[in-house]
């Protein structure tokens, strides 16, 4: 067997391997979050106000405005509706110190993307709209809010929001003293 056969078919075998073993570092991976999420028993609840004109729209814009809470209910009151929200243990962060093995287990929670509601926005403030956008490829976006005035910033910052957070399990790492 000449020296590329011999290093191809490790190659090939060490491959396989990681298949294997990313699939189940993923399925322990979805337990962990499971179990994590399943742990936190008390969360908090609380009203957000929110501007819509249906009581639809105002799940929607509570959803969209605290994407990591969960709306309960909408009560509509003179400016728009009342929502009751609660936290999504899905998206609250996690440790577990993990005394046989010495090693701490984080799930963690990132920030989602600044994200801009072009099309709420356009509906309601259709010249403003064109102003304040601009149109490079593949579709329009939001100008540079450095190009933009403090007036016009002040209008848009009700349609800027936080996208959905991202969920990750930070790399295991060795508990430090006081941990134990």
């Amino acid at each position: 067997m000449n020296k590329l056969e011999e290093i191809t078919k490790e190659l090939g075998l060490a491959h396989s391997r990681a298949k294997e073993w990313d699939k189940t570092k993923t399925q322990y991976r979805a337990e962990f979050f499971k179990i994590a999420t399943e742990s936190h028993e008390t969360l908090a609840e609380k009203i957000v106000n929110v501007d819509a004109e249906t009581l639809s729209d105002a799940i929607l814009q509570a959803e969209k405005l605290y994407p990591t809470w969960t709306p309960l209910s909408a009560t509509e009151v003179e400016n728009g509706f009342d929502v009751r929200i609660k936290e999504n243990p899905e998206y609250m962060p996690f440790t577990f110190v993990n005394h046989e093995d010495g090693m701490v287990y984080q799930k963690q929670v990132a920030s989602g993307a600044v994200m801009f509601d072009d099309e709420r926005f356009k509906q309601d403030h259709p010249m403003l709209y064109e102003v304040v956008t601009h149109v490079p490829e593949p579709k329009r976006e939001l100008r540079s809010l450095d190009d933009l005035s403090d007036e016009q910033i002040a209008i848009i910052q009700d349609y800027i929001y936080e996208g959905k957070p991202t969920i990750k399990l930070a790399a295991p790492r060795k508990a430090k003293e006081d941990e134990l």
